[in-house]
C-alpha cells in the first residue's frame, strides 16, 4: 500500500520518539500501548520479509484438516523461533480445554441449562426476561424472517414500479416525451428499488426475538456473558452496578458458527443494544462492534471499547472470524486501555 510515495511503516515511523518509543498521538509523550503495538507491527514486516512467516498463530475452525493443525508443543517451538511470544500462541489452542483440576469449571461448565434455556437470574435490570423457548418457535432469523422480508421488499418494489410507471403516463400526456426525462424517471426507480433490496427495515419488536433458539444442526454448545467491570462505578444508566449486562448464558451452536454470530444471538433474545461498524456488502468478519448496551468505543477514554475472550484468551482474530467449538467461554468486556486493564489477573474479572 503506497500513498504518495509512501508507505504504512513510513507513517507509523512518524510516531516514533528518540528513545525508541511510540506515541498514541503526533507530538504525546511515551505510551507503552502504543510502543508495543509498533513493536508488533514491524516484528510482523520483517518476519514477513525474511521468511514469509506471520506473527500470530490464527485460531482455525473445525474445517481445517487434523494434519495441517499445529500442536501447541509445534506452535510454541515455531513462534519462540520466530521471536514473537510463544505463549500466546500456545495458549490460543491449549485454553480451549478445560484442566482436569477444574480451575475454568466455572467458565465451561456452567449451570446445566437445557439448550436454548437459561436460569431466572441470567437476566439482569434492564433486560427484558426470555423467557422459556418453544421447541418449535424458529429462529426469526430463518424462516419467519425470510418470509417477512420477502412481504415488504415485494410490497414495496410493486410500489416503486407502480409510481415509475404513473410518471412515465404524466409525461407522456404532458407531451414531455423526450427520452432523457423517461430515462431519469427509470433511473430514480432503479435507485430505489436498489435501496429497498440492499436494506432491512424492522421494528424493535420483531427484531429483538425473545427466547433464545434451538438450532436445527447443533454441535455444541458455548457460554457467553457481557461485563464492563472497568466502568461499573461511573455514572450511567446504562451500566449495572454490578458490571454484568449479560450473564453466563447458554447457546447452542452450529458447525461454523462464529463469535459475532453468537453475540448477534445474545442482543437479539435478551433486547441489548448493538451496533457496529463495517460495510454492510462485505462478510460480518470484517465488522466491528463500536457499542454494547449504549456503551461505545472511547467514551471512556481514548483507548476504551469492547473486546472479546474465547477461554480467557484474547484472540487474534475478528470476531466474525473466530470459530467457536463446543465448550467455548466467550466474554465482551469493555476496556478502557486496550483490553489491557481485563487481562487474565488484571481485572476484577478474574
Amino acid at each position: 500500500f503506497i500513498k504518495n510515495g509512501h508507505t504504512v511503516i513510513v507513517a507509523l515511523s512518524a510516531f516514533s520518539l528518540p528513545d525508541g518509543s511510540f506515541c498514541h498521538e503526533k507530538g504525546l509523550e511515551t505510551n507503552m500501548t502504543s510502543t508495543t503495538q509498533a513493536f508488533y507491527a514491524l516484528i510482523s514486516v520483517q518476519l514477513l520479509r525474511d521468511s514469509g512467516k506471520s506473527l500470530y498463530v490464527y485460531q482455525q475452525g473445525k474445517d481445517v484438516p487434523p494434519e495441517t493443525e499445529p500442536s501447541s508443543e509445534t506452535e510454541t517451538a515455531s513462534t519462540k523461533d520466530e521471536g514473537a511470544s510463544g505463549s500466546e500462541a500456545s495458549e490460543t489452542d491449549s485454553a480451549d480445554q478445560t484442566s482436569s483440576d477444574g480451575t475454568d469449571s466455572e467458565k465451561t461448565e456452567p449451570d446445566q441449562t437445557e439448550p436454548g434455556k437459561t436460569e431466572s437470574d441470567q437476566t439482569n435490570s434492564g433486560q427484558n426476561d426470555p423467557g422459556k423457548s418453544d421447541p418449535g418457535q424458529n429462529d426469526p432469523g430463518q424462516n419467519g424472517r425470510s418470509s417477512r422480508k420477502l412481504s415488504y421488499k415485494v410490497y414495496a418494489c410493486a410500489g416503486v414500479l407502480v409510481l415509475v410507471l404513473a410518471a412515465s403516463l404524466i409525461q407522456y400526456f404532458r407531451k414531455k416525451r423526450r427520452f432523457k426525462n423517461y430515462l431519469s424517471v427509470f433511473l430514480v426507480g432503479l435507485g430505489a428499488v436498489l435501496l429497498i433490496l440492499f436494506t432491512d427495515l424492522k421494528l424493535p419488536d420483531s427484531y429483538y426475538s425473545g427466547p433464545v433458539s434451538h438450532k436445527e444442526h447443533p454441535i455444541g454448545q458455548v457460554v457467553l456473558t457481557i461485563r464492563c467491570d472497568t466502568i461499573k462505578n461511573e455514572e450511567s444508566p446504562y451500566i449495572p452496578k454490578d458490571g454484568v449486562i449479560l450473564k453466563d448464558t447458554v447457546f447452542e451452536i452450529e458447525e461454523n458458527d462464529t463469535v459475532f454470530d453468537v453475540l448477534t444471538e445474545a442482543v437479539r433474545a435478551f433486547n441489548i443494544q448493538m451496533e457496529t461498524k463495517g460495510s454492510v456488502f462485505s462478510a460480518h468478519g470484517q465488522t466491528f462492534v463500536s457499542g454494547l448496551n449504549y456503551l461505545y468505543e472511547f467514551d471512556y477514554g481514548e483507548l476504551s471499547g469492547w473486546v472479546y475472550h474465547v477461554n480467557s484468551i484474547t484472540a487474534s482474530v475478528g470476531a466474525g472470524e473466530y470459530v467457536l467449538k463446543d465448550g467455548d467461554y466467550i466474554e465482551w468486556l469493555y476496556t478502557r486501555d486496550l483490553g489491557k486493564d481485563v487481562e487474565e489477573g488484571s481485572s476484577p474479572l478474574y
